[in-house]
């Protein structure tokens, strides 16, 4: 026995000693991981075509005129530049969100048209790359915009995003001032668009009434009377409350009594405490419904159908309550 624990632990060494590295082990890995970084750093400044998108922002343009809509937004930009950067353009802009290019409405409009040139658009596009890089092609190649002059419309502004309380509170109320703006558009686009949006919104924590400033979400070819509306949201404590309720059956057959017990039932509901002596009771109503009973058995099951408006939750204490049918 004493042999062969003695033959374990001489294998075990030997184990041990081969997956340890060695001096020339870690030599020899410390020059493959420089030659590799070395010639990753000579393949990354060797220069390479690629094809990226750039957007497009038409800057400076007055509220009375509406730009055609159906119009690109982005230029397909083919660019000769070294690999690090063509890496950069093609999977950092989403963390880095390359720059615009403004076109300024003043500057480019002309009988009803912003016309930007080849030669201009080269160089409008250039000023948003690295230095090293230069303009193979562009899609299109030269920008031609419509606008008209535009129409007025009155819409409501939409809270998009989240707003949440804090425990035990709940949001009684998220409002935006102005509540409604005017849009100019073109007649073409006046149908189509009902109502303007916020940027989504993240508000947490609500205990009390809580106030910030947003951005409305922007609309390619309208434009807005204000660019950014004041949301207030307001929290309220919550309470909690029970109330003892008849329970009335609903859709029985003629001639047939449908007997519960009990007939009177609990319920808890929340409510804030701003409109708890606002709460009507006879608003709510718990019914037992005919039809849902299960053929054998001998409960019916319960429901809460309607409650006061302003209240958060309720629940019955139970679901279900004996029956005995009469005919």
């Amino acid at each position: 026995m004493s042999s062969l624990l003695s033959r374990i632990c001489q294998l075990s060494k030997a184990v041990i000693g081969l997956l340890r590295p060695s001096r020339e082990h870690l030599t020899f890995i410390f020059f493959l991981a420089l030659s590799g970084a070395i010639w990753l750093i000579t393949a990354c400044n060797e220069y390479n075509d690629s094809e990226i998108e750039v957007p497009v922002l038409i800057t400076g343009v007055p509220k009375n005129v509406a730009l055609d809509s159906g119009q690109a937004d982005t230029i397909k930009v083919t660019i000769h530049d070294k690999i690090f950067s063509l890496l950069y353009y093609r999977y950092l802009t989403g963390v880095l969100p390359m720059a615009e290019v403004e076109i300024d409405f003043a500057t480019y409009s002309r009988k009803g048209k912003i016309v930007v040139s080849n030669t201009e658009l080269k160089k409008l596009v250039v000023n948003t790359l690295k230095g090293t890089a230069s303009i193979v092609a562009l899609k299109p190649d030269k920008l031609e915009y419509g606008y008209s002059q535009s129409v007025t419309k009155s819409v409501p502004v939409v809270l998009t995003g989240s707003i949440e309380a804090e425990e035990n509170y709940y949001i009684l109320s998220s409002k935006s001032n102005p509540d409604r703006i005017t849009i100019y558009l073109s007649k073409s686009m006046a149908d189509s668009i009902k109502y303007v949006e916020t940027v989504p919104l993240s508000i947490s924590h609500v205990v009390d009434s809580t106030s910030v400033e947003v951005a409305l979400r922007p609309i390619r070819g309208v434009n807005f009377s204000v660019s950014k509306v004041k949301v207030t949201a307001t929290a309220d404590i919550l309470t909690e409350d029970e109330v003892e309720l008849p329970v009335q059956a609903v859709n029985v057959p003629e001639g047939v009594a449908l007997r519960l017990f009990p007939s009177r039932v609990k319920v808890k509901y929340v409510v804030g405490t701003s409109l708890y002596d606002q709460i009507n009771i006879q608003e709510f109503c718990v019914e037992a419904d005919y039809k849902a009973i299960v053929p054998g058995t001998d409960k019916c099951p319960i429901a809460i159908a309607a409650r006061p408006h302003g209240v958060v939750r309720a629940e019955l204490e139970v679901s279900q309550v004996d029956y005995l049918m009469e005919y």
